[in-house]
């Protein structure tokens, strides 16, 4: 009976082993659906991050086009501001050119040269209106003048004889000469060079056909400039009469 008993608990014992993977199967549900929620959690939680990642880099980038952006415009600003500077300086050199020595000497800064630059357009147009009463003055000498009394042969003696004025002016003299066009002003060049003048403007101007030539020249003494003895030299030297300045008179002849 023993045996028989042995042998029965032998095959309760066989009919309650089971295999490990129905044992696997068989959990409780309960801890099947915590895994899940958990997995779940997890997949979750993973996708967050890596949307958080996402919008980091993308806020990384557009902080750095910004920055890019501003960085391109400060270069831009810089060079629109350099070349600028470029173009005034060479406008200012060019302003330098057109004045005269007088009006700069001394003087660096460019406010002084825009003063000076004022003051020597004042000065020419002063110059201009005195021109222009001139001019009138020559017109109306010659509508009065009798056609008759002048007429000879050559188309010379048709004109006004060459005439010339010689003004005192800051650091020299201005001269003004009245001409034919067919006068050679390099005679008039000639005479200043004599005299150790340097010319530093010449503007010249046609009006019925006859010619105003304006000259300023330089000295470097004043004292020894006499307009009204050069005034006479230059009207000599222009209708062809000679006037000998003390250099050169011929030497007396020893006897």
């Amino acid at each position: 009976m023993f045996s028989s008993l042995h042998k029965s608990d032998e095959l309760v014992f066989q009919t309650l082993s089971l295999p490990r993977n129905q044992q696997e199967i068989q959990q409780d549900p309960s801890d099947i659906g915590i895994a899940i929620l958990e997995s779940g959690n997890l997949t979750t939680n993973t996708i967050i991050k890596r949307k958080k990642n996402s919008v980091g880099i993308d806020r990384e980038d557009n902080d750095g086009g910004a920055s890019g952006k501003k960085e391109k415009k400060r270069v831009v600003h810089r060079e629109i501001e350099r070349q600028r500077r470029q173009e005034m300086g060479n406008l200012y050199a060019s302003l330098r050119t057109l004045l005269p020595l007088e009006y700069i000497k001394g003087k660096r800064s460019i406010s002084d040269h825009m003063n000076e630059a004022v003051n020597y357009i004042n000065h020419l147009r002063k110059n201009i209106k005195e021109l222009e009463i001139k001019r009138e003055k020559l017109k109306n000498l010659s509508s009065s003048r009798d056609p008759l009394a002048s007429t000879t042969s050559g188309s010379s003696k048709n004109c006004l004889p060459n005439s010339v004025t010689v003004s005192p002016c800051y650091g020299g003299v201005e001269i003004l000469v009245t001409s034919e066009k067919c006068f050679v002003l390099s005679k008039v060049f000639g005479l200043l060079v004599d005299e150790r003048m340097n010319v530093v403007s010449y503007l010249s101007t046609e009006v019925n056909g006859r010619l105003f030539h304006t000259i300023r020249s330089e000295v470097s003494d004043q004292m020894y400039v006499d307009p009204s003895t050069l005034q006479q030299k230059l009207c000599g030297v222009m209708n062809g009469k000679l006037i000998e300045s003390p250099t050169n008179l011929p030497m007396p002849r020893m006897g």
